[in-house]
Parts: C-alpha cells; structure tokens; sequence
C-alpha cells in the first residue's frame, strides 16, 4: 500500500514539473525578446535574418548620384542592381547581375561586427548639418522588416565604420565578373 502511494505521488510531482516546464518555455517563446543573450557573453545581433541591402548617396552641389540593391532570390542567389548618375543632366550607368548565394555573408559580418541592427533605433539626428553635402542612406532587410540607417544621424561608437566598410564591399561585387 505504502507503495503505491510512493509511486502516486512521484507521478503527481513528475507531473507538476513538466507542467511548469511547459509554462516557461512557452513565456519565452511568446514574451521573450528578440535580442536576448543566445550564449554566455553573446548578443542576438540578428546578422542572420539578413536578406538584402540598399545603399543610396547621392545629392550634394554637384548632384552625383549612387545606389547599389541586393536582393536575395528565391534560389538563394542574390541580384546586384547598380546605378550610377555623375550629375542630373548626364546618362545613369545601371548594371544588374546575379551573384551566388555568398554574397550577403561579408554584409552579415559587417552586422555583426557593428551591431547596427540592433543600434539603428539609438540614432539621433546630427545638431549641425551640412546643407551642401550627399546624404547617405542604408537599408537592411530582414525578411518584410526594414532596418534604416541614415547617414545625418549619429549612432553608437560601434558604427562609425559601417558606411565605408559597405560601401567598399558593395564596390568589390560590382567589380566581380558574373
């Protein structure tokens, strides 16, 4: 008798435990953030969830204008579309290319590195602007979310790289041969 009641009441707390267990996993799943640590000293910094890029600079005195887009394919490759206009009264060079499905891990490290996807919200509009000077844009894809980073904004230490380091990236694959 004793135990049986032994193994009731071993099942009942059995029980309870998986109930709990099942409770906080689905409030994290529901409640949890999306830039919670995933390891011991890292930070979700969503590099992952990248699917294409837009860069844009252009304006200033003289008008010259750039734009570089990647975009990721359903087959995983990724599209380059490229447009370039030295003044507003002269032709636009515009080259497209598919690229192979690579091509968005330089930009993922980039990411991570700066942490700008997760530091875009923390930008604030510069107090002094140049009014004769190109403005300089970029846009992260992840999936239907767009992340904007501007180029009059001033965001942490941590990005002060991002837009030359892009830039010479996105040059290097409009140089690559298809």
């Amino acid at each position: 008798m004793k135990v049986t009641k032994i193994i009731k009441i071993i099942l009942i707390v059995l029980l309870a435990a998986v109930i709990v267990l099942a409770g906080v996993s689905m409030f994290f799943k529901f409640f949890g953030k999306k830039h919670i640590l995933d390891g011991p000293g890292m930070i979700n910094t969503r590099e992952g969830e990248l699917t294409g890029l837009y860069y844009s600079c252009g304006g200033g005195m003289d008008g010259e204008y750039t734009m570089y887009r990647l975009t990721e394919q359903a087959d995983r490759t990724v599209l380059l579309e490229y447009a370039y206009c030295p003044a507003p009264s002269d032709e636009t060079v515009e080259i497209s290319k598919t690229l192979p499905e690579s091509t968005l891990d330089p930009f993922r490290l980039i990411c991570r590195d700066t942490r700008c996807l997760i530091m875009a919200d923390y930008g604030k509009p510069r107090e002094v602007q140049m009014l004769d000077a190109a403005v300089t844009n970029i846009s992260f894809y992840l999936g239907k979310e767009k992340v904007c980073i501007y180029g009059t904004y001033d965001y942490p230490e941590s990005c002060n790289s991002l837009f030359s380091d892009v830039l010479a990236q996105l040059e290097k694959l409009a140089e690559t041969e298809e």
